[in-house]
């Protein structure tokens, strides 16, 4: 489902239901800069823990931007 914003430019709307394990598990290959390249669409485990540390520095990095602006 799109949602017109503006003049041409569209947003997805909110998904009905919760992503499932196998996005979540492509997300984190994707993170870790896995390509896919022998299209086996099957990512190691090194790229796996690459992209969960990504995003876990993602994470940080947004609470602290939250806690600095709660305290100003």
């Amino acid at each position: 489902m799109e949602v017109t914003v503006g003049q041409n430019r569209k947003e997805k709307s909110c998904r009905k239901k919760a992503p499932n394990l196998k996005w979540a598990y492509l997300s984190l290959a994707k993170m870790g800069h896995w390509h896919d390249s022998k299209r086996t669409g099957r990512a190691g485990w090194i790229v796996i823990w690459e992209g969960w540390f990504k995003l876990q520095d993602i994470v940080e990095g947004y609470r602290l931007a939250k806690s600095l602006d709660q305290e100003i």
